[in-house]
């Protein structure tokens, strides 16, 4: 129903359409025939443009066939005839499309689909209004058709207005067209060209490639010609030079040459009847070249010297260029090798011997002490100093004689290690050489000589190892370079290092310095260390051998100093030095030859005490030695046994003085003290019979002592104050002492009040003479302060 009423709206609307087309086409038919030419000028025109148009289409058509032949390009085809059957009628009717009117009932509208639509927006506002006024309906169709009016004119007049554009436009296209034709052609006409090109490069190609094997052929027959033209000759200007020339750098190359050319003729194949005259010539040059060169190191090994620098730096420098003639001598006659090695090996053993020994004769007068007993704990000091004051006054008689000049230089070359025989026992100054091990500088000991410089043992030691050390290096690098064998080097060095081992053997023999001793052997340690990875395989055992040597002789000379004569001060820098130098090695022999030397000292000490008078100057003079003993220890910071030991027996000893100091003021007081303690506090004696001994105590002794103590103590303080400031000049142990003592006297004092206050029930029989305890200790700190004062 709602179709049919939609269509009956329609009707009216359609009349009206058809009165609209009709008045339009009349509009129009009078306008042609106002203007006839003009439009039909116009319409040739554009007729004309659009069969130009189609024609040039048609070409292109044409082309694109060729290049693509796919589905898409089918379906282009089909739209193409479409528009063209559309253009056609068009321009065949003549009309223009301002001529052909809106008409939207040449078609039936289709309304099945209408209920579905009109569900979807019959809420729409404007809906809703048409449908409850259904009068609104035609007047609203009406503005409808005028809208749809005007937008098919302003579409028609524009399409005019841009008709000039589009023929510009189909213009445009019509000329590319012909340009890509054109490039077209161009392009057939240069693959033609490349085709042409590909086959003339692959002609070429295989022209080269024929003419590369060609080349190939005749280079492999030119070399092997120059080869052998070059090889199979031997210039008599080469004989001359191999012959005749020095040995130089310059002769090297000549060996080269010839080495070549020996090689050649070995490797070359077959046999030409051109090597049948070449290779005895070659052989017998060579043979001559090697007699020669055998002579030239020979002669050069004879004429070394025994300087150290020649040794260890011109060996070297002049030698090791000539590495290639040793070489060439390898290579072509071994034997020859052997002469030249076992000449090398002669003389410069015996160069390396005669070095040894002369340092040897210089080491020795640059040798501080050597053979004297200083070092040694009982050394009567007093005649060194006698001695060194006469040296001291030959020299200064000596020095009146020389000039200015030789005064500076005698001012200049002064001794490297001090006079004083206690500072030979003294690590401190000379510990600090193991830091500087490996040593970077040799020694000129010819001019120590001259300038009169003097060293210490441990010095010379050092500056032997380092020398024997850089001559094994400097030997184990020439012999495995120049003749490749190492066992070459220990050959050499063998009388060397036997020699160098009876000389450090003499050395310890004759010294009495347990120090340098020491230090010998540690610096021994370092140095094997250090260099047990890189020349171990020569001097292999000599280390332990020096340290088998060294450690009987340190043995030997502590045994020495156990002798009955002693230095206390000797002793302690000598003990001090062997810890300090024993920390890190821990050697048990040390520490037991250190035990034997302690108690021997402790021995000797207690003896030479006991030819004292009396048994206080016997204490004194043992506190003052043991108390020298452990300050020189305590000043090396060494904590060791024979610190504890001498700390014991010093604590002794301080115990010992004070009592003997208090018997001297309080011997009263002190006697009674010790017998009543023991005879009340016996062991295992019963409770009666203490109560009995209790009465059977002497109370009159007990008063007089009181009445001793009460009148004399005072006095006494100030006397015992006096006596420890005579014996002590060590401010520390007199102080100690003093304090020791006072609190001794004031324990003992207190013991006797307790003892009174034990037998006595009733201990105000004694009051009177009791002094306050309080008094006496204030009595006590104002002498210990004016002694700290």
């Amino acid at each position: 129903m709602s179709n049919l009423k939609f269509q009956q709206d329609l009707e009216p609307n359609k009349q009206e359409q058809e009165e609209s087309r009709l008045s339009l086409f009349g509009s129009k038919e009078l306008n042609e025939s106002t203007n006839p030419n003009k439009e039909d000028n116009k319409t040739k025109a554009i007729q004309s443009t659009l069969n130009s148009q189609r024609e040039k289409d048609q070409k292109s058509k044409t082309i694109t066939e060729k290049r693509k032949k796919t589905k898409s390009t089918s379906h282009k085809k089909k739209k193409t005839k479409k528009s063209k059957s559309r253009t056609s009628l068009f321009s065949n009717s003549g009309l223009h499309l301002e001529d052909v009117p809106l008409d939207l009932t040449n078609e039936i509208i289709q309304l099945d689909d209408f209920d579905e639509g009109f569900e979807e927006y019959k809420n729409e506002e404007e809906i809703k209004n048409l449908l409850e006024d259904k009068t609104k309906i035609r007047p609203y169709m009406n503005k409808l058709n005028e809208t749809l009016k005007k937008e098919k004119y302003s579409t028609v007049s524009e399409y005019f207005n841009m008709c000039d554009e589009y023929l510009e436009l189909n213009t445009d296209l019509a000329e590319c067209d012909g340009i890509l034709e054109s490039l077209e052609s161009l392009m057939q006409s240069f693959s033609t060209t490349l085709s042409t090109l590909s086959g003339e490069i692959i002609n070429l190609k295989n022209d080269s490639e024929l003419m590369s094997i060609k080349l190939n052929n005749r280079r492999s027959v030119v070399s092997e010609l120059s080869d052998f033209l070059t090889h199979a000759e031997i210039s008599d200007m080469l004989i001359n030079h191999l012959f005749n020339d020095p040995i130089d750098e310059n002769y090297i190359e000549y060996i080269q040459e010839l080495d070549r050319k020996l090689d050649w003729s070995l490797r070359s194949d077959g046999d030409p009847k051109a090597l049948e005259q070449f290779n005895p010539i070659v052989k017998k040059v060579c043979k001559h070249v090697l007699k020669r060169i055998t002579n030239f190191f020979i002669d050069t090994f004879s004429n070394f010297g025994n300087k150290v620098n020649e040794i260890l730096i011109g060996k070297i420098t002049k030698l090791f260029k000539y590495v290639t003639l040793i070489q060439f001598v390898r290579k072509h006659d071994p034997k020859q090798l052997l002469q030249i090695s076992y000449s090398y090996r002669i003389n410069v053993a015996k160069c390396c011997y005669e070095m040894f020994q002369s340092q040897f004769k210089l080491m020795q007068k640059c040798l501080y002490g050597y053979g004297s007993k200083a070092p040694l704990i009982g050394y009567d000091e007093l005649s060194f100093s006698i001695a060194q004051k006469k040296l001291s006054n030959k020299n200064k008689q000596k020095k009146k004689t020389k000039s200015n000049s030789n005064k500076k230089q005698n001012i200049n070359n002064t001794s490297t290690f001090p006079n004083s025989s206690t500072n030979l026992l003294t690590v401190k100054e000379r510990i600090s050489i193991l830091s500087k091990i490996p040593q970077k500088k040799l020694i000129n000991f010819k001019e120590a000589v001259k300038n009169k410089q003097m060293f210490s043992m441990e010095i010379i030691f050092s500056q032997l190892i380092l020398l024997l050390t850089r001559l094994t290096q400097s030997e184990a690098l020439f012999s495995t370079d120049f003749f490749q064998d190492l066992n070459l080097a220990k050959e050499i060095l063998a009388t060397s290092i036997s020699s160098l081992e009876n000389f450090i053997t003499s050395l310890s023999k004759n010294s009495f310095d347990v120090i340098g001793i020491f230090l010998m052997i540690k610096i021994n340690n370092k140095y094997s260390e250090i260099l047990q990875t890189e020349i171990a395989g020569i001097i292999k055992g000599l280390f332990n051998r020096i340290n088998m040597t060294l450690w009987p002789q340190f043995t030997r000379i502590l045994e020495i100093n156990a002798q009955p004569t002693f230095s206390t001060r000797k002793y302690s820098e000598l003990i001090s030095s062997i810890l300090i130098l024993n920390n890190d090695l821990n050697e048990n022999n040390v520490l037991f030859s250190l035990s034997l030397l302690r108690t021997e000292m402790e021995t000797y000490l207690s003896k030479y005490a006991s030819q004292l008078i009396d048994t206080k100057s016997q204490t004194l003079f043992l506190i003052n030695n043991y108390d020298l003993i452990l300050s020189v220890l305590s000043k090396n910071e060494i904590i060791s046994a024979e610190t504890q030991r001498f700390e014991l027996l010093l604590e002794e000893q301080h115990e010992i003085y004070i009592e003997e100091v208090l018997k001297q003021y309080f011997n009263d007081l002190i006697t009674f003290v010790g017998k009543t303690d023991a005879f009340l506090f016996e062991s295992k004696l019963e409770k009666s019979e203490r109560e009995k001994r209790k009465k059977t105590i002497n109370r009159k002794q007990i008063g007089k002592i009181l009445k001793n103590f009460s009148k004399n103590w005072r006095d006494s303080i100030n006397s015992i104050y006096q006596e420890i400031i005579r014996d002590f000049n060590n401010y520390t142990n007199g102080a100690k002492a003093l304090k020791r003592a006072l609190s001794q006297m004031l324990r003992y004092y207190t013991r006797l009040t307790e003892i009174i206050k034990l037998i006595e029930q009733n201990s105000n029989n004694f009051s009177n003479l009791i002094v306050n305890l309080s008094t006496i200790m204030k009595e006590v700190k104002d002498i210990c302060k004016t002694f700290i004062d």
